[in-house]
């Protein structure tokens, strides 16, 4: 029994980590995406 709830905390822990790897990325490429335009419309003004 205790077996099976440790591994069942790990998998909520894999999941876990998982989920936040996934939406760091997306708010990383979203502000990478967003500078890129960024300067790119300030060379375009400039």
């Amino acid at each position: 029994m205790l077996h099976a709830e440790r591994d069942g905390f790990e998998i909520t822990v894999t999941n876990v980590a998982a989920t936040l790897a996934r939406i760091w990325r997306v708010l990383v490429v979203r502000c990478v995406g967003f500078g890129t335009w960024l300067v790119g419309r300030l060379a375009f003004l400039a």
